[in-house]
């Protein structure tokens, strides 16, 4: 499948169905319609982007944290899974992650030796760090061969998914640089949640209870990926795999 470009129809499972107020703020520039994918990017939504968030979109655009490395492959990409969640790296003779609660957020500091620690080592330490991944997601950048630099803190945006867009939303002639604040209540800002009907890509379908990931606004596969948002099937029904919107995870 590939993203929806026009209205869908939302399939819910027994009366599970519930109709949810959105965000305060809408992101500036897009178009969506009813039924597609809807998330939460800090304070303001967004339809769910083509190919996850591991891409270069900027963070003004509704793009991942972009943290930047000695060059291309040497980045890396951050989401965050609760708000006030920040990262930074700083060099240091041997590598080490602590996580630590100095104010209002949450820091990630980072140590290690920049000049030889690659994108994909760091990334990996931090993704299996136990402490880490109930708070962000990384993955690099490019061939991830490359080395990081180091980076002041910053917050990496809070993204999780809202539920399924109840009308069409048309941001696109909105000024540059505005994310306009609008009504939770209004159709097109409201959420369909639910165990709600998504389509399949052509890998193999998801199981009853596994998790799947988002690829695009209406889309689930099987296979993980980088910064993915994942979501629980619940059942394949009638070719669509019927997911619980927004996801939980198990205690």
């Amino acid at each position: 499948m590939s993203a929806a470009t026009q209205q869908r129809r939302i399939t819910p499972m027994g009366d599970t169905l519930r109709e949810m107020p959105g965000l305060s703020k809408v992101l500036r520039g897009l178009v969506y319609h009813r039924g597609c994918v809807l998330v939460g990017h800090g304070d303001r939504q967004m339809p769910y982007p083509t190919g996850d968030y591991n891409s270069a979109a900027l963070l003004a655009d509704g793009g991942p944290l972009q943290i930047a490395g000695a060059d291309a492959n040497g980045g890396l990409r951050a989401i965050a899974k609760q708000p006030n969640v920040r990262v930074s790296i700083v060099n240091g003779a041997s590598l080490a992650i602590v996580v630590g609660d100095p104010g209002p957020d949450i820091l990630i500091a980072v140590t290690c030796p920049v000049a030889s620690t690659t994108a994909t080592a760091l990334a990996t330490a931090l993704n299996d760090n136990a402490q880490v991944a109930q708070l962000a997601s990384f993955t690099f950048t490019g061939t991830g061969a490359g080395f990081v630099l180091a980076f002041a803190a910053a917050t990496i945006p809070w993204v999780r998914v809202l539920g399924l867009a109840s009308g069409p939303f048309d941001s696109s002639a909105w000024p540059p640089g505005t994310d306009e604040p609008c009504d939770p209540n209004a159709v097109g800002v409201t959420a369909f949640v639910g165990e709600l009907g998504l389509e399949m890509d052509d890998s193999a379908p998801p199981a009853a209870g596994q998790i799947c990931y988002l690829i695009d606004n209406q889309t689930v596969s099987a296979n993980f990926a980088a910064l993915a948002l994942p979501l629980c099937c619940v059942e394949v029904r009638d070719g669509q795999a019927m997911c619980r919107l927004p996801h939980k995870a198990a205690a």
